[in-house]
């Protein structure tokens, strides 16, 4: 998974822990659940897991810092998507009269989005950067290369086929079509006349 990917093909890491430290700290957390309350052994082992959160949000923060500082310094201008991160990750748990559904599911996904630091990105970016970083809907994807300008939404007709883009001069990635291009070799359909590759 790539937590920060930029139009230009550069990609930054969030840090965090690595598999095997994840796998650590879930069987830590797995024993800690049969130690006894109060024990000595149990206070170890909490010290153990906090230790490995610790390091986890100190390689998250560092991370987050260097990709804020490289992308503050070569670019101009900075659109991110505007995402509400503390409604994505409201729990899925409900009422006693109105009861969730899939709660630990949910659960996991809202661990999963967590230890991205989109939040954090985006505030640190904003404290870099200033008025060049603009904020685009998350339900509007950027479609166009990086000195294209304006971006244009993609759009979905109701039966879920993928249209083409508005096409931008010099925008090509070969190889990947859209769904109507590829059904019609490229010539696109009658309600959108295009023959670009898709992005």
């Amino acid at each position: 998974m790539i937590p920060f990917a930029c139009s230009d093909g550069t990609s930054y890491d969030s840090g965090g822990l690595s598999d095997q430290e994840k796998a650590t700290k879930r069987r830590l957390q797995r024993h800690l659940a049969r130690q006894k309350k109060g024990s000595n052994r149990r206070q170890a082992t909490k010290a153990r897991i906090a230790r490995l959160a610790a390091k986890g949000a100190d390689r998250r923060k560092d991370a987050i810092e260097n990709a804020t500082t490289d992308l503050a310094r070569r670019a101009d201008i900075v659109r991110i998507e505007d995402l509400n991160v503390a409604r994505m990750m409201r729990s899925a748990r409900g009422t006693a009269d109105h009861p969730g559904c899939n709660v630990a599911a949910k659960a996991g996904l809202n661990r999963s989005i967590a230890e991205q630091g989109w939040a954090m990105f985006a505030r640190r970016l904003s404290d870099k950067i200033g008025d060049r970083l603009e904020l685009v809907p998350a339900a509007t994807r950027l479609s166009t290369a990086p000195t294209a300008g304006t971006p244009q939404p993609r759009t979905r007709e109701p039966s879920g086929i993928l249209l083409c883009p508005v096409r931008v001069p010099g925008e090509r990635r070969p190889g990947r079509r859209c769904q109507c291009c590829r059904r019609t070799g490229g010539q696109g359909t009658r309600r959108d006349p295009c023959s670009q590759t898709a992005r």
